[in-house]
């Protein structure tokens, strides 16, 4: 896999620092919205260019970052066997483990007596789909366990994980089928955004019926396929032409920038404000505008802290909650989760890398190269 995080003379970049900042503001949007059910004038926000969520300008930001990163890692060892591992490697250690410490600790949280949350068929769903990951539907639920919430969900950020994974599939099948030519694999890709992007308009334009709740979570979704796929496909491309040097940088920024003031109508504008989300993202963390060798000793901790906010926001907004405290809290869940990030890269992330790193080229070292997932 190409080491895109160790720091050298070309290897110093925001990467680490881009997905925290995108993963720290799926919590703060999650935190306004659960805060939303029981305060008001608060909801999860929405930003400027057309209108995107918080939540979703961080997800859009993780998209393209991981069809950058991804594609140089197919790029680098495009074995089959190889990619499939390391993706599994550094995707389900950490959620695997998420999952079963959020069916333990419901247990303990629970209404329901042991035995009857033991029992439950919803307590087996919760962990068998979640730690697969691609079993339809995703769960949300545990049986007595936030009962006393009006959206009494354990995990809601696990959803996007299945978008995540058919998206490597894609990519792998894109690189399969194009052979060693790198100028088919760059036309291709070039090709299958714009498809996606158009996708995307379309249904920007013309919405299915909504169906309310979290059902449109928890199963696939052509409307999530499709947003997820134009961001993971238009970082992927960006790798495949080399648009991350310093004076491409400028160049896809300036087609951005010219993109959002001349896109004529809403549902483009919106689109094109997602791309530009999810590239100005790439953008910032290709370069050194945001590297900190300081936080590049922690780690990776985005991935944890998107895991494991979730449940902690969910316990301490259900239980403490009034109208003077929600930035207390926030700054407490946030800690808590920076907390638990660190203890999930520590034994479970980064052994899970250095496992895999061992079985193809000896010791790795302490900041492993890897393509954050959402």
């Amino acid at each position: 896999m190409t080491d895109l995080r160790r720091t050298g003379p070309d290897r110093r970049n925001s990467f680490d620092v881009v997905r925290l900042i995108a993963a720290l503001s799926v919590v703060l949007a999650h935190q306004l919205n659960i805060a939303g059910y029981a305060l008001p004038g608060y909801g999860q926000p929405s930003i400027g260019l057309g209108g995107p969520k918080l939540a979703d300008a961080g997800l859009y930001v993780f998209f393209a970052l991981s069809g950058y990163l991804v594609f140089q890692s197919l790029d680098a060892d495009p074995r089959t066997g190889r990619f499939l591992s390391a993706r599994a490697l550094r995707i389900y250690p950490g959620v695997v483990v998420n999952v079963a410490m959020c069916t333990v600790v419901g247990a303990i949280v629970s209404t329901l007596p042991a035995s009857a949350y033991w029992g439950a068929a919803e307590t087996w769903r919760f962990l068998v789909h979640n730690a697969t990951i691609l079993v339809s539907p995703t769960e949300f639920q545990l049986p007595g366990v936030l009962t006393e919430s009006p959206w009494p969900s354990v995990n809601v950020p696990l959803w996007t994980l299945k978008y995540e994974i058919l998206c490597y599939v894609v990519l792998l099948i894109v690189f399969k089928a194009t052979g060693g030519s790198d100028r088919i694999r760059a036309v291709v890709l070039t090709v299958l955004t714009a498809l996606a992007v158009g996708w995307f308009v379309y249904d920007r334009g013309h919405p299915p019926p909504a169906t309310g709740g979290l059902d449109t979570l928890g199963s696939f979704s052509g409307v999530h396929v499709v947003r997820f796929f134009a961001v993971f496909l238009s970082g992927a491309t960006c790798g495949a032409w080399r648009l991350t040097t310093p004076r491409r940088r400028l160049s896809v920024t300036a087609v951005i920038g010219l993109a959002l003031a001349t896109t004529p109508t809403a549902e483009s504008r919106f689109v094109v404000a997602v791309l530009a989300i999810g590239l100005g993202g790439l953008m910032i963390g290709s370069s050194r505008l945001l590297f900190s060798r300081a936080y590049h000793g922690f780690g990776d901790l985005s991935y944890g802290t998107y895991l494991y906010a979730f449940p902690i926001q969910m316990f301490t907004m259900t239980h403490w909650l009034n109208a003077e405290n929600f930035w207390g809290l926030t700054a407490l869940d946030v800690l808590l989760a920076l907390a638990c990030a660190a203890l999930s890269w520590r034994f479970v992330e980064r052994p899970a890398l250095r496992w895999k790193q061992g079985r193809r080229h000896g010791p790795m070292p302490d900041t492993a190269p890897l393509a954050q997932p959402v």
